[in-house]
């Protein structure tokens, strides 16, 4: 038996894209057949059918009508799946045998375009990575903004800022090439935090006269920036960056008009923040995976998607140019300090649509009418705000201003050709406005009243004629003709043919009349041809100034995110900081920007901080659990940052110089997915800030040590902070919240380090935490009382006040050379049978005797006597 030819014209087909969904064009509907059937089928919630293909069974049938196609095929690309579209590409009245069917575009997670299935504050980047063995190059690119950039790393770089620049992309595709792909493709940061699969291309994809060819083709001459000097260093830019346009190309099956650059950057050109940074100062998400609670959200108050967008990506890139962050300030100053003018421009800014995705979606085949439309009313908001007069109140917005292009042009061209009430589809009609196109006009009326066309055309023949009983009449077999009576013949004009003599008259027709018949018998079908090429041609005008919009759209996002700077400064209370250059940093009645708007049961305590590169470089900082070191040392990172990226800031005055890199180690569990313990995982953090960190830096350490012995973290962390410390080796501006008390000791024996605390009131009723930074000691950690407030059992908590207080005494008698171990627990009703002590109640006792007593704090003590109740439970289960 064989396959019928549908049959093997699918399977031929599919021969193309073995590894994607192929979407069949049959009449309305997409089908799919076989395995992909079966697969789309389970992912879509679709009934599996068969069809008769030639063979003895039925081939696995399963289909989507085509107007609902995008919604299913984003389903299936968000599922991991690519999906081919194939359509018909002939007219099926007009083909000899089979339809001709091609595939028109591959879609795959990097590559959708339907901004109905991508969030809209999100990029959708699709990331080409090529290593060598000297430079690995980043290339990656969201299609649906043609935001497109690259990145060069070089064999000598840190393996950590590699994959921490891949995270802060967060590409929803990875392409590779082999030696990339070897090395990376089983790493934790694809398949957990990301959670993605590589994607192996081919070594042609990489060829280097193929890319350097397609890179020059699509690029122009701006594609000469890619041919430096250093050869190797040109090699792995050009193919990194020529083989994610072939991909594309193979993907889009059409010619990628948007692109005509390519952004090159460098981790130098901005403040560098790894992913372990970015995950605990919260800067996008919050811990818990929500953009509540995150620093985002506090200054998310853009207007429009793009404006979102680039708020993301300057958080994420702090400016580390001065100047560059004074501009920036002095356009959030100007926005803020006229509020009527910024009410003004943010309600312009909210009439104005996605134009990034617009612009791209009108360059492609999938451009509706109402695409256009979206953008002719995007341009006359545009052309609104760039006649503001707050924009003259800055050089920043002196820039913007100049860089907004009123595209008054593209406004005109789409007033007068497009229809506002055009429908969602051109194949509808009804798309060209009246008046515009004068063939149009004419099939649009002879489509709409032929009587009224015949009867004008009857009118004009008569009075032209002296023929006063004339008429245009119709039948099927001769079709429109003009009916002269034999007592009018002889006035018959020379250019009238006959067509047929009757008994009482003749039948005519001329050539405009026979025109007329062709138009009013194919009027519905030339004006729909008509107006689909008016319309193109309409788009294609559109689309040679895409340059135009794209460079409107991003001065557009840039002075919508400094309005939301502006918006946020004035409902949160923020001041403009000054950026000074000696290296110092003050904050005065500084506060958290999310911690302030979240915790809204009590006021926040404000806290001012002093940091210079002389005597307060690193600064210890002591004091109870739950009493805010925390919060302290993440709202100086916080606000640092925040005037870095142009940001007023929550403090009643700021004075910051400006920081090459913010560091922070906070907290640490266990990478079980690399084997790697709590401890491990803190040692790979500190390794990786006391490598990288510059003088310059801002290093922010909450607790280190823990995990191991307390001697050993003790030691680790005492000998971290002298390193940091020492001008000679690091002198990096710190902060390190600690339960060590022992630390304290570093101020006086170490240049720079100074103490501060935050107290705590002793009430008969509890601990009130006065949550207030000053300089100076505290000894106490207040453990015992956080645990009472967890609700742990009395009886730990009386016991734990007993060993706490054995504790203390035996440190002071060691301070003597004394020794005497804590006294036994009080004997009570309920453990008074129980006063002979077991072999394994020795057994704690001799555990407590050989603690190391004088170097356990209040919480560590808690610990170890959970540790000893649990021998003595393993005693009672053994019973």
């Amino acid at each position: 038996m064989e396959l019928t030819p549908m049959m093997k014209q699918y399977l031929q087909i599919h021969e193309e894209v073995p590894d994607a969904i192929l979407f069949f064009r049959l009449g309305d509907f997409y089908e799919m057949f076989f395995d992909d059937a079966i697969t789309a089928s389970k992912v879509l919630s679709l009934v599996l059918t068969g069809r008769a293909c030639g063979l003895e069974e039925k081939a696995p049938m399963c289909g989507v009508p085509y107007h609902a196609a995008s919604g299913y095929i984003a389903k299936l690309v968000k599922a991991g799946y690519k999906v081919a579209v194939c359509e018909q590409t002939e007219d099926a009245a007009e083909a000899k045998g089979l339809v001709r069917r091609e595939i028109v575009q591959i879609i795959s997670p990097g590559t959708m375009t339907d901004s109905a299935y991508l969030d809209e504050k999100e990029n959708n980047f699709l990331l080409c990575a090529y290593e060598s063995a000297l430079y690995t190059c980043l290339s990656y690119i969201d299609i649906s903004t043609a935001e497109c950039k690259t990145i060069l790393f070089s064999a000598l770089s840190n393996q950590s800022d590699l994959l921490s620049e891949i995270e802060k992309i967060a590409p929803a595709e990875v392409v590779c090439n082999e030696v990339f792909y070897d090395k990376y493709h089983r790493h934790r940061l694809f398949t957990s935090r990301l959670n993605i699969k590589l994607s192996l291309l081919d070594d042609e994809y990489f060829d280097y006269d193929t890319a350097k060819a397609i890179l020059k083709n699509q690029l122009g001459p701006v594609g000469d920036t890619f041919f430096s000097e250093d050869k190797t260093e040109n090699a792995a830019l050009i193919r990194a960056n020529g083989a994610m346009l072939l991909y594309l190309k193979n993907m889009q099956k059409s010619a990628l008009q948007y692109i005509s650059a390519i952004e090159r950057y460098s981790k130098t050109d901005a403040m560098h923040l790894d992913a372990s940074t970015r995950y605990h100062l919260e800067l996008i998400k919050s811990t818990r995976g929500s953009k509540k609670g995150s620093l985002l959200w506090v200054l998310d108050q853009c207007k429009t998607a793009m404006g979102a967008r680039k708020l993301k990506s300057w958080i994420e890139s702090p400016l580390n140019d001065r100047k560059a962050i004074l501009e920036r300030q002095g356009a959030v100053a100007a926005l803020r300090d006229d509020l009527a003018a910024l009410g003004e421009v943010r309600k312009m800014l909210q009439g104005i649509h996605d134009l990034q995705r617009v612009a791209t979606i009108i360059c492609s085949a999938a451009c509706s009418p109402k695409n256009i439309l979206m953008l002719k009313s995007s341009i006359l908001r545009i052309g609104e705000i760039k006649e503001c007069a707050v924009l003259s109140q800055s050089a920043y917005l002196q820039k913007i201003q100049n860089q907004i292009d009123d595209l008054a042009d593209l406004y005109t061209l789409i007033d007068q050709a497009i229809d506002d009430e055009a429908p969602l589809a051109v194949k509808d009609g009804g798309v060209i406005k009246t008046g515009y196109h004068e063939q149009i006009d004419y099939l649009r009326k002879m489509a709409g009243s032929r009587q009224e066309v015949l009867s004008e055309m009857e009118s004009e023949e008569r009075e032209s004629t002296g023929i006063k009983n004339l008429k245009i009449k119709y039948n099927k077999i001769f079709g429109y003709y003009i009916d002269v009576t034999n007592s009018y013949k002889d006035l018959v004009p020379a250019h009238y043919v006959r067509k047929q003599t009757l008994v009482n008259s003749e039948r005519y027709y001329t050539e405009e009349l026979k025109q007329l018949e062709i138009d009013i018998l194919s009027a519905e079908e030339s004006l729909l041809a008509k107006e689909k090429e008016i319309y193109e041609q309409v788009r294609t005008s559109i689309t040679s100034q895409v340059e135009r919009i794209l460079s409107t759209a991003q001065a557009v996002a840039a002075l919508d995110v400094l309005a939301s700077f502006a918006q946020a400064a004035y409902d949160n209370r923020y001041h403009a900081p000054a950026i000074i250059e000696d290296g110092s940093i003050t904050l005065v009645d500084s506060r958290h920007p999310v911690v302030e708007l979240v915790e809204t049961r009590n006021e926040f305590i404000p806290n001012s901080c002093r940091l210079d590169t002389d005597k307060r470089r690193m600064q210890i900082i002591t004091g109870p659990n739950m009493a805010g070191k925390s919060t302290f040392i993440r709202q100086v990172a916080l606000i640092v940052l925040m005037a870095q990226i142009g940001s007023f800031v929550p403090a009643a005055k700021a004075e910051i110089s400006v920081v090459d890199r913010i560091f922070t180690r906070i907290g640490a569990s266990d990478d079980i997915s690399t084997g790697q313990s709590t401890f491990m995982v803190e040692m790979n953090e500190v390794s990786g800030i006391l490598q990288n960190a510059t003088k310059d830096s801002l290093i922010i350490l909450d607790e280190m040590g823990r995990g191991t012995s307390t001697y050993d973290g003790l030691s680790i962390a005492w000998a971290v902070c002298e390193y940091i410390a020492d001008k000679d080796l690091l002198g990096a501006k710190t902060l390190f919240a600690t339960h060590y008390h022992e630390l304290t000791d570093l101020a006086q024996t170490t240049d720079g380090v100074i103490n501060l605390c935050i107290r705590a009131l002793e009430q008969e009723e509890g601990v009130i935490f006065l949550r207030k930074i000053e300089e100076g000691i505290v000894d106490k950690s207040y453990g015992i009382e956080v645990a009472k407030l967890a609700a742990l059992p009395d009886d730990v908590i009386e016991r734990a006040y007993e060993i706490l207080a054995d504790l203390e005494e035996e440190h002071n008698k060691t301070q003597r050379g004394a020794t005497t171990p804590p006294r036994p627990r009080a004997k009570t009703a309920q453990n008074e049978n129980k006063s002979r002590l077991t072999p394994n109640q020795s057994a704690v006792l001799g555990a407590l005797r050989t603690a190391s007593i004088d170097s356990l704090s209040p919480l560590e003590a808690l610990v170890f006597l959970d540790k000893l109740k649990k021998m003595l439970m393993e005693k009672e289960e053994s019973k």
